[in-house]
């Protein structure tokens, strides 16, 4: 397509092609070349109502897109590929051979990726994911750069981390579990609210410098509970019988009205091992630590 603002409308008719992604997570039989809709190198492309099956490629499509009500299942390569400044909406991206959707810059809504290759939802920076699950991927199920807001999603089941996302990033009201790593990785100055990390191979949170962790849920992880880079806060959250320590601070961290409980054999929480004992924690109270006397 050479055109910009084009809407096609499907009419709930499938473009298909001969490729096939048996699996769980997908493994394509074959690979080749071409997208069921090629918009790239356009802006302001519509695409509604209909599916894509099978083909090498999915649906490629620039800026200041659209994309609402469309399946795409089985292409050899990324499900969806969006440009900066696109919305997107009940997209189904399952079994794909990449990543299920890729967007540069822009929003996703009501939405599934399952069983896909790469993972689930891949962003750019300054990107937005509302009410959307991502499970049985490959990799990551929700993976963003800087500036990335995840909300109302859950991510399970992924061979990689829940949802990983760099600095400044936002996670509300979402669950991670049962993924092989970490349950949510997150960027420095990033914040983690409302949210619940359970039953992951790795950590439940993994934090980076300047973070905030409030009123979550963090339990049964392989690894330890929270772990915190320097400078970061941790403000009433339940951390409870994962295998490694509750919580681990980097230096200036504070803490306040959290509850720890059967971590780590009952050491529940300690500053990071990597940094001089010389540093400070800051205990700001009410905090319940399982068996040990004190919160340190």
């Amino acid at each position: 397509m050479d055109v910009n603002d084009v809407s096609i409308d499907l009419g709930g008719f499938v473009i298909s092609g001969p490729f096939s992604c048996p699996g769980n997570p997908a493994s394509c039989v074959a690979a080749g070349l071409g997208y069921a809709i090629d918009a790239n190198t356009v802006a302001g492309t519509s695409v509604a109502n209909g599916s894509v099956r099978g083909t090498a490629r999915g649906i490629s499509i620039g800026d200041h897109c659209a994309v609402h009500d469309v399946r795409v299942v089985e292409t050899t390569n990324q499900g969806i590929f969006a440009g900066t400044g696109c919305s997107l909406s009940r997209i189904v991206a399952a079994r794909n051979g990449s990543d299920g959707i890729q967007v540069g810059q822009g929003s996703i809504t009501d939405s599934a990726a399952h069983d896909n290759e790469g993972a689930g939802f891949r962003f750019g920076s300054n990107g937005t994911i509302t009410g959307s699950s991502a499970r049985r991927n490959g990799t990551s199920g929700i993976s963003g750069n800087a500036g990335t807001s995840v909300s109302d999603c859950v991510a399970s089941d992924n061979l990689g981390s829940g949802v990983s996302l760099n600095a400044g990033s936002v996670v509300t009201s979402s669950a991670s579990y049962s993924n092989t790593g970490t349950g949510i990785t997150l960027g420095a100055g990033g914040v983690i609210t409302d949210s619940s990390s359970y039953n992951n191979g790795g950590a439940g949170i993994s934090a980076a410098v300047s973070t905030s962790v409030s009123n979550s849920s963090v339990s049964f992880n392989s690894d330890r509970g929270i772990v915190l880079g320097a400078g970061s806060q941790v403000i009433g959250n339940s951390i409870r019988g994962n295998t490694g320590l509750g919580l681990q601070f980097g230096d200036g961290s504070g803490y306040r009205e959290n509850v720890l409980t059967g971590n780590n054999g009952g050491l529940e929480a300690q500053v990071a091992a990597s940094v001089p004992a010389t540093d400070t924690i800051f205990n700001l109270g009410s905090n319940v630590c399982g068996t040990d006397t004190i919160c340190p």
